[in-house]
């Protein structure tokens, strides 16, 4: 080929790697899923706020739907009988309880704390019902542990050892028993309170007894305990299926330890310390047609199970012109094996000789295979 030729053949394939390479680049960036980081917005956060959502979300304490509070005294005044009388009791208990977190003036929230300890005590001494009596003993803990009285330890130890069925209220109490070490400075004896909450996890008080579990490292002068602490806390915004409660607990670890928030391509925010979630991506399937012979490298390319379905040892062996003989069978002749012999002559009936001619035909093809 003359020397001009082969200059105009290069100058013609130029063009075309050109082409493939800008193709392969342009696939790669459209198929690559895109991630954005960005810094944590900074929230309002408060231990009172958290715990009152939490209960709204998880007890009927806070979150069952009452009526207002003159709505309800008119009913108990025209309550007739006991039982009529003690539920309506008890939703009035619920709207004063709501109403010394939703006021905004000190003298009313101070009243609805009164009337409600007031009502929670009558109510406590004749219901016989076990969750009535755990719902008004963790009302007047939550009122004395908002008024800011120092008795709110000794009514949250009495209500972790008499009150133990309803286990919403437990983790709050448990919760609240370590609000009220940590404001007294017991950075120790809060520590082990919130201990108690790790016990359980998958609740949104597991993150939060973590965080703040932190805290107290951090007060006791343990900075790298404090740190494992949060990281823990920061991992578990990892998971697909983590509640909004335990997101607002993930960002205020975050902040802490200056970790920004990523948004990955599936519409879901993550920390960016997370593993990236790995995308399939639907392609088109080759199907490969072997030909014929043993051909042990030919295969479809998708990855197998564990433990194979179907496939035994040596079934990949391709086994061309044998068939099943009627001397390898184990069972004895039937009837109608027996009939069909005269009419099949394909039909071998069981041979008591068979094992030992196969004995001494083996014998000797392993001869023949030592004198080779």
């Amino acid at each position: 080929m003359p020397t001009n030729a082969i200059h105009r053949e290069k100058r013609t394939i130029a063009p075309e790697l050109l082409c493939v390479c800008v193709a392969v680049y342009a696939y790669a960036c459209a198929s690559s899923p895109e991630t954005r980081t960005a810094p944590v917005t900074k929230e309002y956060w408060s231990a009172p706020s958290f715990l009152l959502d939490l209960g709204r979300e998880r007890t009927s304490l806070f979150g069952l739907p009452v009526d207002d509070i003159d709505t309800l005294e008119k009913k108990l005044r025209a309550a007739k009988g006991s039982k009529t009388r003690r539920e309506t009791i008890r939703l009035l208990v619920f709207a004063h309880l709501r109403e010394t977190d939703g006021s905004a003036d000190a003298r009313k929230r101070r009243r609805h704390r009164r009337q409600a300890g007031r009502l929670a005590q009558s109510l406590a001494k004749v219901t016989r019902d076990a969750n009535v009596s755990a719902e008004m003993a963790f009302a007047e803990l939550w009122m004395t542990w908002r008024a800011g009285k120092r008795r709110a330890g000794g009514i949250a130890s009495r209500f972790v050892r008499f009150h133990r069925d309803n286990h919403e209220l437990l983790y709050l109490a448990w919760t609240l028993r370590g609000e009220v070490a940590f404001e007294s400075k017991r950075y120790r004896e809060a520590e082990r309170h919130f201990r108690y909450l790790i016990g359980v996890p998958g609740h949104p008080l597991y993150a939060y007894a973590l965080f703040r579990s932190a805290d107290c490292f951090e007060a006791m002068k343990k900075k790298d305990d404090a740190d494992e602490a949060r990281k823990e806390v920061v991992h578990l915004g990892c998971r697909d299926d983590a509640e909004p409660l335990v997101m607002r607990v993930v960002k205020q670890a975050m902040q802490r330890l200056r970790i920004s928030m990523r948004s990955d391509p599936d519409g879901k925010s993550r920390p960016a310390v997370c593993p990236k979630p790995v995308y399939i991506q639907a392609t088109r399937f080759r199907w490969s047609y072997p030909l014929a012979g043993h051909q042990p490298q030919v295969r479809s390319g998708v990855e197998t199970s564990f433990e194979a379905l179907g496939l035994f040892q040596s079934e990949h062996i391709r086994h061309g012109g044998q068939r099943p003989h009627s001397v390898d069978r184990q069972d004895r002749p039937r009837f109608f094996v027996v009939l069909g012999h005269f009419r099949n002559r394909s039909i071998v009936l069981p041979d008591p000789l068979a094992r030992l001619f196969d004995a001494t035909q083996h014998r000797l093809d392993r001869y023949q295979q030592i004198r080779r």
